[in-house]
């Protein structure tokens, strides 16, 4: 019970409820969700026809674009029947359920499930039929897990780099020595072979 109650929970609850939101509108976040319902075995967030009023704002820090208002009066907000939540979706993924199915004028509860999409929205759930928020939080944390393994391995790359450059900056000699072809100075070809060519004697033959 602690765990409904906590702000994980809660924070996990606004995940579902903003793809929720985007699947009304857009298709690719509809299979997405449906898909996942299916993979989990699970429909909606919460388990069914379980729900109780948490009259608690959500915690502060937590991101609430694009999820729409009145998922964000409280915590949970349940629909007339008792245990069940308030009507969600719209057009063809409404959920607001009929109590009874055969009564000639039906009177409507709110929807067995949280935020369901797909054909279970229209299923009675049994007594193993299980909402899809631990599904949420396991396909969440090895998501985070994942992520959290590239940053340590780019973290270890940068440390064995840093030692790496210090054990080359140890090994560094004291004092620079170059090659002697680079120490002198060059001298141009022609000024080269001037110097180096023989040099021709005179002869004198005057009479004094």
């Amino acid at each position: 019970q602690s765990w409904f109650e906590s702000d994980r929970y809660a924070g996990f609850k606004l995940v579902w409820a903003y793809n929720f939101e985007m699947a009304m509108i857009d298709q690719a976040y509809f299979s997405y969700l449906t898909a996942f319902q299916i993979e989990g075995k699970c429909c909606g967030f919460s388990a069914p026809l379980n729900c109780e009023d948490d009259e608690r704002s959500y915690p502060e820090g937590l991101l609430t674009e694009g999820v729409k208002g009145y998922w964000l009066d409280q915590r949970t907000t349940c629909g007339r029947e008792r245990t069940w939540y308030q009507p969600s979706g719209q057009d063809g993924s409404e959920c607001n359920q009929p109590v009874d199915p055969n009564a000639v004028v039906p009177r409507y509860g709110g929807c067995r499930y949280e935020m369901p999409i797909g054909d279970c929205l229209n299923d009675v759930p049994l007594i193993d039929t299980l909402g899809c928020a631990s599904y949420v939080e396991e396909q969440i944390n090895g998501e985070l897990i994942m992520q959290a393994g590239v940053v340590a391995f780019l973290t270890l790359f940068e440390f064995i780099s840093m030692i790496a450059a210090c054990c080359y900056c140890m090994k560094r000699k004291e004092e620079d020595r170059l090659p002697p072809y680079l120490i002198q100075v060059p001298i141009h070809p022609a000024v080269a072979t001037a110097i180096t060519a023989p040099q021709k004697t005179g002869s004198g033959s005057g009479k004094v």
